[in-house]
């Protein structure tokens, strides 16, 4: 007798891109040239900034795989992959992590591999760091589009120094992440 797992539910939510500078959670702009999206809980939408639109290819699919290297990095990212990150930050995707929210608490390959890999980083903190997730969907995607196993990132002083210059700026950062919130998560 051959039975049929359940087809899967669809998962639909509500997320609002904006056109419109609205001023993220500090009700203050925050397109400061640099950033290139953000996120508002309190009213559910995402803002792309113009430096998320010019400074990064539209599709993951516009990024040649010849260009890429042989490690997880930096040169995958595009407005796709931005996307991804600020659509964790949902309610929809992130009430059901154990801090009921996902946030900011790395960014960038190396500094999300590090999550995982040190434990003095709390490997938990991965399961409520939106960028963890970007940066899964671009090495499976990846790893497929292009037939080929990408290495891990590599960590370098000027990516470690980026991160953390988005990651203080990010309305979304909270510093309970590296306090000791999730101990036994």
């Amino acid at each position: 007798m051959n039975i049929d797992p359940p087809a899967p539910l669809p998962y639909v939510t509500s997320f609002t891109c904006d056109n419109v500078d609205y001023g993220g959670p500090q009700a203050q702009g925050e397109c400061d040239g640099f950033t290139p999206s953000y996120f508002s809980r309190l009213s559910g939408k995402f803002h792309v900034c113009p430096f998320g639109i010019e400074s990064q290819p539209t599709r993951a699919t516009d990024i040649e795989c010849s260009d890429l290297g042989d490690v997880v990095s930096s040169k995958m990212q595009s407005l796709t992959s931005t996307l991804i990150h600020e659509f964790m930050h949902s309610q929809n995707a992130g009430d059901a992590t154990p801090t009921g929210k996902i946030q900011d608490a790395e960014y960038g390959a190396g500094s999300c591999m590090r999550i995982v890999t040190d434990k003095a980083k709390k490997p938990q903190r991965a399961f409520v760091n939106a960028d963890s997730y970007q940066w899964f969907a671009l090495n499976a995607f990846y790893n497929s589009y292009c037939d080929n196993l990408f290495g891990l990132p590599l960590v370098t002083q000027a990516d470690f120094d980026k991160g953390m210059a988005q990651l203080y700026g990010s309305p979304e950062y909270n510093e309970t992440l590296t306090s000791g919130i999730l101990e036994g998560v």
